[in-house]
């Protein structure tokens, strides 16, 4: 039976098809029984040395362990090859956000059998969520450059930079509010620089085919007012 515990942990492991598939409920609820089996693991080893050697059960857990850690290894790595692309599509975000979420149920959870996985899962979160907020750091920084150099009411680098990021809050919820906050200061900058051209930067992007961009006209404070003029004038 502890052969069967032992197998099933190390099939299974941290990245499979169902955890993957499924939603955080159901994350931390696979957690808590690994948890529980790597416990039954470590803790019978005592009670049984009579029939089985302590050494036996012992590797068992032991490369239950290992391979638990070289999982959750790889779900950084993959996490952090993604956030080193130039621009993010919809299909990184959603990779991001569904191997972040095994990390924070894993978190959530206290599946941490060792000091080792213990660093490991802190140290991989931390950097993850700097990447990700550098990556929009770097997108408001474009934002602002592109609204200093606005001729003819040309909006097009500008509004690039504010999609992307609203399709980062919006894939990627554990980080939802910081970004969205960026990206209201930086309209907010905006309209402190450019007051009258808010009405040309909220025609552009009502009209474009992008569904980000079209769900931020309706979102944020700066266009709200205007939002409300133009239904105004249909009714």
């Amino acid at each position: 039976k502890l052969s069967a515990v032992h197998d099933e942990i190390v099939r299974v492991g941290l990245i499979n098809e169902s955890i993957q598939r499924n939603a955080k409920d159901e994350h931390c609820r696979f957690f808590r029984n690994l948890k529980e089996k790597l416990f039954a693991l470590k803790n019978c080893a005592p009670a049984l040395k009579t029939h089985i050697p302590e050494e036996q059960t012992s590797a068992l857990h032991a490369q239950c362990v290992e391979k638990l850690e070289s999982d959750l290894n790889t779900v950084v790595t993959s996490i952090q090859e993604q956030l080193k692309k130039v621009k993010m599509d919809e299909n990184a975000c959603d990779y991001i956000n569904d191997h972040y979420r095994i990390l924070m149920a894993m978190k959530e959870a206290d599946l941490c059998p060792n000091d080792s996985t213990a660093k490991s899962l802190k140290n991989g979160t931390k950097k993850i969520s700097s990447l990700v907020l550098k990556q929009v750091d770097t997108l408001q920084k474009n934002v602002q450059k592109c609204s200093k150099n606005i001729q003819n009411d040309e909006f097009d680098g500008m509004v690039e930079n504010l999609v992307e990021m609203e399709m980062m809050s919006n894939i990627l919820l554990d980080f939802q509010e910081p970004i969205k906050e960026k990206i209201e200061n930086s309209l907010k900058k905006f309209k402190k620089q450019h007051a009258k051209k808010v009405t040309a930067l909220y025609s552009v992007m009502s009209h474009q085919s992008n569904a980000w961009a079209n769900n931020m006209v309706q979102a944020y404070s700066i266009f709200k007012a205007i939002a409300v003029s133009e239904f105004n004038k249909f009714t």
